[in-house]
């Protein structure tokens, strides 16, 4: 670890973006973190970035894109909404063997809108329901179709 400290400010945000949060996305996908969790790997690799000095930038001034004078890393409090809007947004438009399970477990007396389940995965869906469907419109076709949801 001693030698990862002697990295200019470039490489460690190189390795924030690629290590800490590749490492973690897979929970980040699959469950609902805690922001105490969020916070705390925040807080890590801000102190990480510093090398435990005075932050001479703010943490959410470098989770700016860098067309804006920021370093690119992403917000992990960003990254877990995007995961949970992204399963609702599969759960609403795909037909594919995972969508159609939790369809035919979860949704089969209820829609989305009104569900809740006390599981693990449905609860990040459930979590992210409501600020995925702000984002979407229906997409009225013919008249007899209305599936066809549109992220804007």
């Amino acid at each position: 670890m001693d030698g990862c400290l002697k990295h200019p400010i470039a490489g460690r945000v190189e390795l924030i973006r690629t290590v800490i949060h590749n490492s973690i996305s897979y929970w980040i996908r699959s469950f609902n973190l805690p922001l105490s969790v969020i916070g705390e790997i925040d807080s890590l690799s801000v102190n990480f970035l510093w090398n435990n000095r005075m932050h001479a930038w703010g943490w959410g001034s470098l989770c700016q894109p860098k067309s804006e004078g920021g370093t690119d890393i992403r917000r992990l409090a960003d990254t877990c909404k995007a995961a949970g809007m992204k399963l609702v947004w599969r759960l609403c438009t795909s037909n594919s063997l995972w969508a159609n399970w939790m369809r035919n477990t979860y949704l089969t007396s209820t829609p989305l809108a009104l569900a809740s389940s006390p599981l693990l995965d449905w609860k990040l869906i459930i979590s992210h329901k409501e600020i995925t469907f702000e984002s979407m419109r229906m997409h009225i076709r013919d008249g007899t179709d209305t599936c066809g949801l549109i992220l804007g």
